[in-house]
Order: structure tokens, then sequence, then C-alpha cells
């Protein structure tokens, strides 16, 4: 996808500018992070965001574990839906509630959804074939030390089978699905950063904004340093720009980020480019035609969707009941099949279905002949040698659903006012911008 060209924000290996100046709220408002000077395009002007309440870590010490994965049955308070919600088509509740949730494929096709609590900040993992209401097993966090990783701030799954998660303490892990337990991402520079957020879009493309700054890494693997006069290879994470408030890398190797000031650029050859006419809170990329976003306006959280296959492509508000804009999603994530969980202002979780993807190796020709079988479904087309094809749908749970036998948690009315006394009111001024996009080459095609 193109876009129009920008200044760069910050060229790759630059140095971060200590910052100063008053205090600003930004993304999920758990943190508060200095503005920086303006040493860029992107504006430092605060964003409305919702507020959640604060979690105290139990531990300072994070290291790497054992097991991993537990049979534990979620145990969270259930909460009643938030009002202003108009799902999008296919969309249901899927019975259960999350602080963040994100929604991968692992390597053999199955889907891979994890959430972190909103209550208890753990991990939870998604259990494709559960007939419960809530589908949601709590994990047992330890690094390879069995020191074990109480809280989170942010999850993420990318279609190619890797999990990476922010603890609390601000540390980057990925779960090692072998030895089923968390390891910290090596990185030569990774003791003296913490993150609050990360992103990673395949096993190469890892993407992370650090709590105190705002300032945007990509984790950049094999450089080559200078260590005691000697030269080696080690990963290093290397800041891309600065004022980040969002980042979304999708299986294909498309970067979306955005600013302070709600603008969406995305990285073109080292570049940031961007995107004219929209502005948005947060996105998620699966690829460069999949891309979901939402756009916090006051009490109204709209639903966004970029849509490459339209005579002039361009980001397009998506339609829920009734032919209304639908609207009510804070937080949303998608796999390269288009499989989509997202959650509301109060948490509730909703999701589109529970498909994975399969990353196939295929030669051109190969690709070429799938494009003209004619056969059902969809595929998309990674680069010249790898595609993804949508796999089928747990049968059990999706079953159970369509038969009713699946529904959401009752809500508990006193968990539900406590939540609404934890929301403040910020008044966001009115962009005044027109809405558009700048032309692509639409990738996703039926077979």
């Amino acid at each position: 996808m193109q876009a129009q060209q920008t200044p760069t924000i910050m060229s790759p290996g630059a140095v971060s500018v200590p910052p100063t100046g008053p205090v600003k709220k930004i993304a999920r408002n758990k943190i508060t992070r200095p503005a920086l000077p303006t040493i860029s395009p992107w504006s430092k002007k605060p964003v409305k965001k919702r507020i959640k309440r604060a979690h105290t870590p139990t531990t300072s010490s994070i290291a790497m574990s054992s097991p991993a994965i537990s049979s534990t049955p979620s145990t969270q308070v259930p909460i009643a839906p938030a009002p202003n919600v108009n799902l999008p088509p296919e969309f249901s509740d899927d019975g259960a509630h999350a602080d963040v949730v994100t929604v991968g494929s692992s390597r053999n096709g199955k889907i891979e959804a994890w959430k972190i609590g909103d209550t208890d900040f753990a991990l939870y993992r998604y259990d494709e074939n559960s007939p419960l209401p809530d589908a949601w097993v709590k994990q047992i966090t330890k690094d390879g030390k069995g020191t074990v990783i109480p809280a989170f701030d942010d999850v993420c799954a990318s279609s190619d089978g890797i999990v990476c998660a922010i603890s609390s303490a601000g540390k980057a892990f990925m779960l090692n699905t072998s030895k089923n337990y968390w390891e910290e991402i090596p990185a030569s520079n990774a003791k003296r950063l913490k993150f609050g957020k990360i992103s990673v879009g395949n096993a190469q493309n890892f993407w992370a904004i650090e709590k105190a700054t705002n300032n945007i890494y990509q984790l950049l693997f094999n450089k080559e340093i200078n260590v005691g006069g000697l030269t080696i290879k080690s990963n290093e994470w290397i800041i891309k720009s600065v004022n980040g408030l969002d980042v979304a890398a999708g299986i294909d190797g498309t970067v979306i980020a955005l600013n302070t000031q709600n603008k969406v650029y995305q990285l073109v050859n080292n570049t940031w480019k961007e995107f004219p006419g929209v502005l948005l809170t947060h996105v998620a990329v699966a690829s460069k035609d999949i891309i979901w976003a939402t756009f916090d306006r006051g009490p109204v959280h709209e639903i966004w969707k970029f849509m490459p296959d339209v005579k002039t492509p361009t980001w397009q508000k998506v339609k829920g009941a009734n032919e209304q804009d639908a609207e009510g999603f804070v937080h949303i994530a998608i796999n390269a099949g288009g499989t989509i969980f997202a959650t509301d202002d109060i948490g509730t979780i909703y999701t589109n279905g529970d498909a994975g993807v399969v990353i196939v190796p295929v030669t051109p020709e190969e690709l070429k002949q799938q494009q003209q079988s004619g056969q059902p479904g969809q595929f998309v087309q990674l680069d010249a040698g790898h595609i993804a094809t949508k796999s089928k749908a747990s049968s059990k749970r999706t079953e159970a659903k369509k038969a009713g036998k699946v529904h959401p948690i009752q809500p508990d009315p006193k968990i539900v006012a406590q939540k609404k006394l934890t929301q403040k009111k910020v008044k966001v001024a009115k962009p005044g911008m027109r809405r558009g996009g700048p032309p692509v080459v639409t990738v996703i095609q039926k077979r």
C-alpha cells in the first residue's frame, strides 16, 4: 500500500532525546509518560484514552521458567457488556472479559489467542474446543529459572506461531513453545529498557514502545557491536521513532504506527509516510490489506477498516446493525486469516470466529495455480514464496455456539458499577479532517 510521503521521523539507530516537559497520559492510561522535545513531525498533543485500574507487581524479579501452560480454568468475576456497542456483522459476545486481547495462529494452523485478565492482569490462553461459557484458561507464567511472572501489561501473537508479552516490570518475553516457559527476548540493551507495549508480525519482525519515553523500537537481529574491543553479533533494540501511541506489525512485514496526535504512518523503505485524512487511537495489522483500527471520539468508539478492494482504496467506518456505523470496540487484534478478537470499554470480548491460518511455502507457479483454482475460501499472499490459507474454525466450540449452548457470563451489577466509577470523561477536540487514504494493491483474493 502506498501513502503520501512525509519527512522521516527518526532514522534507524538514532539516539533518543532525554524526556522533558509536562507529563502526558497515553495508551491504556496504565502509566504516565513525559513528553519529548519537538524533533519530529509527530505531535506531542495528548490523546483521550479509557481509564484502567493500575496494578502493582508482586515481584521485581523477572527471569526465565519451566511449565508455562496450566489447566486452571478462568475464575474472573463476570462483567456486563458496555452500552453503546453496535457490532459489525458476524461478531458475537465471547462470554469473557479482558484488559488486552490478541489473536494469531500456531504453526499447525490452530488459533492462538491470548488475553490479560482485567482484574488480576495474568495471562490466559484461549481453548478453541471448550464448550464452557468462558473458554479462557489461566496460565502458570514462569521463566526458565522457575520464577513466576505475576502480571503483564501487553501480549501479542503472530500468525506464524510467535507469542510475546510485556511483564508489569517492562520486560519483553517470548513463549518457548517446545519447553513451555517464557524467556526474555535476548538483546544487548534489553536490561536498560522497560517497555509498555509489544507487537510481533512474524519471527523476524518485533516492535515495542518504551514506557517512559514513548520511543518506538524495532528488534534488529545479529547486529555487529563492539564489546571490549571485540566485534560480536547480537540482537539489539533500535529506536525507529519518538512520540509513539501505538505500533502494529503484520505477517508480511507491514508496520503501521500512530503518534500521540492520532495520525497514522506506515514504514516504507525505512521512512515513515503518513496516511492523510484519518485519525486513529488503536491499530491492528494482519497484512498490508487486512488492517482494522479504532478511534475514540469522545464517548463513541469508532471502528475503522482499510479498504484496499474499492475503486479508490481508503479507510472507511465499519457498518453494524441496520447499516449504522459500528461502534464500541476500543482494542482490536486480527490474524492473517481475518479472525478478529476485540474488547469494548469495560473489557467484554467479541469475536467473528476462531479460525487460524496455515503459512505454506510455495513456488510462484504454485501460487498462480492456487489463485486460478476457483476453490472456495480465501488466502493471503505474503510474498513470492508464502501464502496463508484460512483453516477451518474449531468444530466443538463453534458448533456449541450455533446450537445456543454457549452463553455469555451473567453480569455482576456491583462490578459494573465499580467499573463505571473508574471511567473518567475526557474532552477530545474534533479532528476536523477529511477521511481518506492512499491507493494500494489488493492481495486478498478468492481461490
